[in-house]
C-alpha cells in the first residue's frame, strides 16, 4: 500500500478534507457539518470502490447481482464493508453497528431536524471509521498523514483565508432572524461564513471602525465609565453609525446613533459622511456628560446620578 492518492479516490477524500476542516473550526454548525461529511465519506468510499474496474481494485471482481445488492442502501453498503474486512483479515477500528448508530444520529439531525450538536466522542469515532474505510478500500497506509499534507497545501494556497469578525457577526445577526438549514436554526453570520465566506468578506470590507476611546473618556471623566466596559468606539456600516461597546465577558453591543441630533445643526450628530474616528472625537470632546447619560449606558449609575443632579442645579 502507499500514501499517494489515485484520481478516482480524490472525490471521496475531498469529503474527508471538508469534514475535517469543519471539525477543526469547532462551532456548532461546523460539528454538524463534520458529522455529515464523515458519514458521507464512508458511503461514497464504498460506492466508488464498487464502481471501479477490477484493474483499479487489484484485480478483485464481484458478481453483478452482489454489487447491485450492496449498492441498494447505506446499510447494505456497510454489510459489504464488513464482509470485505473479514475477507482481508482487516479489523475495523469502529464496529459496523456503531457506524450505523452514528449514521442514525446524522439522519435525525439532517433529515428530521433533530435537536442537539454531535458529541465529541461520536465525531471522533465516525472520523476514525471514515479514515479506516478509505484506508482499507483504496490502499492508503496513513490517511492522517495524507490529510495533514492536503490541509497544509490548502493553507498555503489560501494564505489570505477569511477570518471571522465578532463585530461583523453582530451586525449581521442583529439585522436578520436566524435561518433554518436541515431543520436546525443558525445565526445569519454563522450560516453565511460557512456557506459563502466571500460574501461574508464583502460585508466585512464594508465595515469601518474607529479607535478605542475608553482611555480617553476615562481620563476626561475619572471614575465615571463603567468598569465592565473594555472598548468604546464607532462602527460605520451601510450609512449607519453605531456606538460599539465590548464588555469584559466579550459581549458586543451596537447602538444606532441616528436618534441623536445637535442643537445647532440639521441632521444627525454622528454622521456617516465623516470617518469613525471623527465621530469618536465628537463623543470625547463635543458631547456633554448629560447628553452621554441620556444617549448611552457608558457611565455607572452613581456617575449618572451626579451628572443629572449637576445638570438640574445648573438650570
Amino acid at each position: 500500500m502507499s500514501n499517494s492518492l489515485k484520481p478516482w479516490t480524490r472525490a471521496t477524500f475531498e469529503l474527508i478534507v471538508h469534514a475535517e476542516r469543519h471539525l477543526r473550526d469547532g462551532g456548532d454548525f461546523d460539528r454538524r457539518m463534520a458529522h455529515i461529511g464523515f458519514d458521507n465519506a464512508i458511503e461514497v468510499a464504498i460506492t466508488t470502490y464498487l464502481g471501479l474496474n477490477p484493474i483499479q481494485r487489484n484485480g478483485k471482481t464481484y458478481k453483478r447481482e452482489d454489487v447491485g445488492k450492496w449498492s441498494a442502501n447505506y446499510h447494505a453498503k456497510l454489510e459489504f464493508l464488513e464482509r470485505e474486512a473479514q475477507e482481508r483479515n482487516w479489523k475495523l477500528k469502529v464496529p459496523i453497528d456503531e457506524v450505523i448508530f452514528y449514521h442514525d444520529i446524522r439522519n435525525g439531525q439532517y433529515h428530521r431536524g433533530g435537536p442537539g450538536v454531535p458529541e465529541a466522542e461520536h465525531l471522533t469515532a465516525l472520523r476514525m471509521a471514515a479514515f479506516d474505510a478509505f484506508s482499507m478500500l483504496f490502499g492508503v497506509n496513513d490517511v492522517e498523514q495524507v490529510l495533514e499534507t492536503w490541509l497544509q497545501q490548502r493553507a498555503a494556497a489560501q494564505e489570505g483565508r477569511i477570518v471571522r469578525s465578532e463585530t461583523v457577526d453582530r451586525l449581521l445577526d442583529m439585522a436578520d432572524e436566524p435561518v433554518v438549514i436541515a431543520g436546525q436554526p443558525y445565526a445569519i453570520s454563522e450560516a453565511l461564513y460557512a456557506t459563502d465566506p466571500w460574501a461574508y468578506q464583502a460585508v466585512a470590507s464594508a465595515v469601518m471602525e474607529s479607535r478605542n476611546v475608553l482611555n480617553e473618556l476615562s481620563g476626561k471623566y475619572p471614575g465615571y465609565v463603567r468598569p465592565d466596559i473594555l472598548h468604546i468606539g464607532f462602527v460605520h456600516y451601510e450609512n449607519v453609525v453605531y456606538l460599539k461597546t465590548v464588555s469584559r465577558d466579550g459581549e458586543i453591543s451596537l447602538t444606532d446613533t441616528e436618534f441623536i441630533s445637535g442643537e445647532k445643526m440639521e441632521g444627525e450628530f454622528f454622521s456617516s459622511s465623516g470617518s469613525p474616528d471623527e465621530n469618536a472625537d465628537l463623543l470625547v470632546t463635543a458631547l456633554d456628560p448629560f447628553s452621554i447619560i441620556n444617549c448611552f449606558e457608558l457611565f455607572t449609575e452613581q456617575a449618572a446620578a451626579v451628572i443629572a443632579e449637576a445638570h438640574q442645579a445648573g438650570k
